[in-house]
């Protein structure tokens, strides 16, 4: 009874199931008619927002014929172009539109719009495209409400696709009838704007091409869309008026510095037939595209379609299958019923027993094979209960030589049982290997095996200790890898991890037996060689080893070429402590690697004293910052037009005690080699954020704007924007009246963060400068990317009378992106003129005035450089 009634419940499923299905088959029914309804909605709606663009052209046509005193009827028959028929046709393809969307509030806007003629031209164009734009809108809410109802449906990739589709058609479309509208508009207008229109044709002509790329890579074959593109590609009208668009773009570009006729009639009246003949299939042209609309929409109406009959189809036979397994369920339970009661029975009776602890009589498995084998189980139990006792007392009692850990009983439980065993007597023997291999681990490195710095610290103080006592000598080896980052970067970090399994197996095989070789972390290792006779023989091991490292590596199909320097420090007793000694080796492979690549250097009392006059540099250039040693000097910075002072540029100076004057050249590069140069960067920084604030309380006017040289290790600092923001906010300075600026070669380290970063700094105010322009490897793609606002042209250039075609190739490139152009080291008056007629819009140099301290810039000769009239 018991298993009929479970019957019933997978039966009762079955039927709430199918009616489920039933339901989803009717949503699926009203999502495919939604899906056709909205598409052939929005089609109609891209349809209008053209024919709408098309009256607006038409009708500003007009209305610009007007204005410059020309006739439609003269225009058509300077062109054939009929501007009265062709608006009236505009509007009857709007009105037949408006009709077959049948929305009463877009007809009555229409309706108001083409009553209201009031205005200029430019006013009644704007009121056009507001209601283009509010008809883009609703059209919007369409497509919003179409890609909700398929993110709401399974399986409706093709319908997304297209539905993109369409929306990428909808843009072709739109800027089709734009460009033919820009074409036209730039020949009836003057130099100024023709120009807008052109760029304007460009940008609609770049939109174009994106959607039918899209078009093209999503379509699939033999679709709708797929054969209206083929037509579109196969149409002489599309391919001429694209042509036509192109030509006149480069004919624009080509002309764009030449002096041009503001009568708009005379650019007409130079290819009257050419300009007529390209109107006429760009029209052709348009009305193509909304054949491409079209056969995009009936695509989505299609992909709907065929989402409900699929899921109809499913529907109805998963109700079949439900039925049939319903049937077969009620047919097979009432069997089972009769085959697995008695034996159900029996072995519930034999498992009571064994419960109970009575000695039982083997069980005749019968039945179901499960019951069976439950059967076979209680009797195995049963025999199994002695020998599980014997084998528990002997593991708790830990006694694991006793012969019963050994025996299996017969049958599954038997070996599952004697499985557990074993199991946990092996757990307890290997707990004394664990540990010594958790001991192993904590001294050597895991990727290679070779013991870690922890380790080989430990081995070298026990090595000087032997050095005291024996009076022999030790050798200690830092072996750095060469460019191992560009072998991760280049293979990855799989074939990085092998490479370095690689060396640390040919240093252990290329040392004498008794050396120690051990892994510091990262691609540096130490080889402590004990004893050496001197120099020479650890510099003929330091060769060995560095042939053998730099032996190409093969790793998979890889092949990996890696080499090593190798920095070599030697204790003839024990006067050095193993800290010392490393750092010796340490120094030394900074100087190898700082001299070139695969080198060995010995760390001698020259290298020591080089290191520490190096440490006495870096405390003499903080206690500077502190003391406020370091001074700010100031070069004017003038417009190449009339040499009037546009802007300073900060330049640093050490004064140090008892040298006077450093120029940056003798500290600035090593202040480069660490985060120092961000200390003085953050110095210079203030010093001109305060100064600026001085000046404009002593003299009551906005200074001109200061440049201030950054450091591309600055640029790469996480607190690199807040640094130049926040002296700028303490002293309540205006960010417009500083440029900060950066070298070529510094942006290129990280082209994208460098670019994130200037970035903000142009959102509050401050303009950015390249530095040194011309010097590194910017390409165009690069400049594009960069937010800039002046680019520095390097003084090898303006000094150079041989680099005129570069300098004049670096000015045009400025310009194009919209970035002015200061040339420096201008040093003759030869120079200056040159330089203003290539374009420089500001030069710099000796010639305008040395670099000089605040105090001076007040005297006779620039006493308002700093200064210009709020």
């Amino acid at each position: 009874m018991l298993l009929v009634l479970l019957a019933l419940v997978p039966l009762a499923g079955a039927g709430w199931f199918a009616a489920l299905e039933f339901r989803e088959v009717e949503s699926a029914r009203d999502q495919a008619d939604f899906v056709a309804e909205s598409a052939r909605e929005l089609v109609t709606l891209t349809d209008l927002r053209a024919g709408l663009l098309d009256e607006r052209n038409w009708v500003l046509a007009s209305a610009g014929a007007e204005e410059i005193g020309m006739s439609t009827e003269a225009i058509t028959i300077l062109t054939g172009i009929a501007i009265d028929t062709e608006a009236a046709e505009a509007s009857a393809r709007v009105d037949a539109l408006v009709l077959a969307l049948d929305d009463p509030a877009i007809a009555a806007t229409i309706a108001e719009l083409r009553r209201n003629d009031e205005g200029t031209i430019s006013e009644r164009g704007q009121r056009y495209v507001a209601v283009e734009a509010e008809i883009g809108e609703q059209a919007n809410t369409v497509f919003d409400d179409l890609m909700d109802v398929a993110g709401d449906v399974p399986d409706a990739a093709f319908l997304l696709e297209s539905m993109r589709i369409l929306e990428w058609a909808a843009l072709a479309r739109q800027s089709v009838a734009q460009a033919l509208s820009s074409y036209f508009s730039a020949q009836f207008s003057g130099s100024n704007l023709a120009n807008a229109e052109v760029r304007r044709l460009i940008e609609q002509a770049a939109l174009y091409d994106r959607a039918l790329t899209q078009i093209r890579r999503t379509a699939n074959p033999g679709s709708g869309a797929d054969l209206a593109l083929g037509e579109l590609a196969a149409s002489s009208d599309v391919v001429d008026f694209r042509t036509a668009i192109d030509e006149l773009a480069l004919t624009a570009m080509s002309e764009a510095s030449a002096p041009q006729d503001e009568d708009s009639l005379a650019f007409v009246l130079e290819d009257v037939n050419g300009v007529a003949a390209t109107f006429e299939k760009g029209k052709r042209s348009a009305d193509a595209h909304l054949g491409l609309v079209d056969a995009a929409g009936e695509d989505v109406v299609l992909a709907g379609r065929e989402l409900g009959d699929a899921a109809e189809q499913a529907t109805n036979q998963a109700v079949a299958t439900i039925a049939v397994l319903s049937i077969a369920s009620l047919a097979f339970t009432v069997a089972l019923t009769r085959f697995i009661g008695r034996p159900l029975q029996q072995l519930a009776a034999a498992a009571q027993g064994l419960g109970h602890g009575v000695d039982q009589q083997a069980t005749t498995p019968s039945g179901p094979f499960e019951v069976r084998a439950a059967a076979r189980a209680l009797n195995e139990a049963s025999g199994h209960l002695t020998l599980a006792e014997r084998q528990a007392t002997a593991l708790a009692s830990g006694d694991l030589d006793n012969p019963a850990l050994e025996e299996t009983a017969p049958g599954s439980l038997g070996v599952s049982l004697q499985r557990a065993v074993r199991t946990l007597a092996l757990s307890m023997s290997e707990r004394e290997e664990f540990r010594r291999r958790l001991a192993h681990e904590a001294t050597h490195d895991g990727l290679t095996q070779l013991p870690n710095r922890k380790s080989s610290l430990a081995q070298l103080h026990r090595g000087l200790a032997r050095t005291g006592r024996t009076d022999s000598s030790i050798a200690v080896m830092f072996i750095d890898l060469d460019d191992f980052k560009g072998v991760n970067d280049h293979f990855g970090h799989p074939v990085g991890d092998a490479v370095l399994r690689t060396v640390a197996h040919r240093l252990v095989t290329g040392v004498r037996e008794g050396d120690h070789v051990g892994r510091l972390g990262g691609d540096e290792f130490l080889v402590i060689a004990e004893p050496v006779g001197g120099p020479s023989e650890a510099t003929e091991l330091a060769e060995r080893l560095l042939a053998l490292v730099g032996e190409p590596i093969m790793v998979g199909e890889a092949v990996v070429h890696i080499g090593a320097s190798i920095g070599v420090a030697l204790a003839y007793d024990s006067e050095l402590t193993a800290d010392e000694l490393l750092r010796d080796a340490d120094l030394a492979v900074f100087k190898a690697k700082s001299e070139g690549s695969a080198r060995i250097e010995f760390c001698d009392e020259d290298l020591r004293a080089e290191m520490a006059n190096q440490a006495d540099l870096e405390h003499a250039i903080r206690e500077a910052i502190a003391e406020d040693q370091l001074e700010l000097f100031y070069q004017p910075i003038t417009r190449a037009t009339d040499s009037s002072v546009i802007g300073l540029e900060a330049l640093l100076r050490w004064n140090r005690p008892g040298l006077g004057l450093v120029p940056p050249d003798d500290f600035i590069p090593f202040a480069e080699r660490s985060d120092l140069i961000i200390e003085i960067d953050r110095w210079v920084i203030r010093q001109v954020a305060r100064q600026l604030a001085l000046w404009a309380a002593m003299f009551d006017t906005a200074p001109v704007p200061v440049s201030i040289n950054v450091s591309g290790r600055h640029l790469g600092f996480d607190e690199f924007t807040s640094n130049v923001l926040l002296p700028l906010e303490e002293f309540r300075i205006d960010p417009a009246w500083v440029v900060i600026e950066v070298t070529e070669s510094s942006v290129l380290d990280d082209l994208g963060d460098a670019a994130a970063k200037l970035q903000i700094l142009r959102s509050h105010g401050i303009r950015v400068a390249i530095d040194d322009f011309g010097t590194g490897y910017t390409s165009l793609a690069h400049l594009r990317t960069l937010p800039i606002d002046i680019l520095k042209i390097d003084r090898s250039f303006t000094g150079d009378p041989d680099a005129e075609s570069l300098v004049k190739l670096i000015i045009d490139t400025g310009h194009l992106l919209g970035a002015r152009i200061t040339a420096e080291g201008i040093e003759t008056d030869a120079q200056a003129r040159q330089l203003a007629a290539l374009g420089a819009d500001e030069l710099q140099g000796y010639l305008f005035g040395r670099p000089c301290a605040p105090v001076h810039l007040t005297d006779d000769r620039i006493i308002a450089l700093p200064f210009a009239p709020r």
